[in-house]
């Protein structure tokens, strides 16, 4: 058994991870949004699915970019106080079998 520590992590290819986690998760729930925007709008009338549709496109593109964009930013963060702190108390131990 292998046992090796993860001294340090790439700040930018963990935010780059974290970023595409984010868009993906936030197209799922600005689709969720989209469903429910057109099902409550058609339930207003025809005035109201037109803004419930619009509403929802609208969630699809903007939702996985804020989310995509808070998940490279959160991912940097993290990245680097993992990278201090793993040199002050030592990294994360991984067993390899």
């Amino acid at each position: 058994m292998a046992m090796m520590e993860m001294k340090s992590v790439d700040a930018v290819s963990y935010a780059k991870i974290l970023g595409a986690i984010g868009a993906v998760i936030g197209f799922v729930i600005g689709l969720l949004i989209a469903i429910f925007s057109v099902l409550l709008g058609s339930i207003f009338g025809h005035i109201g699915g037109a803004i419930g549709g619009g509403f929802g496109l609208l969630a699809i593109i903007i939702i996985p970019i804020v989310y995509g964009i808070g998940g490279f930013i959160g991912g940097l963060i993290a990245g680097w106080v993992y990278n201090f702190v793993a040199g002050k108390v030592g990294g994360v131990k991984i067993n390899f079998q």
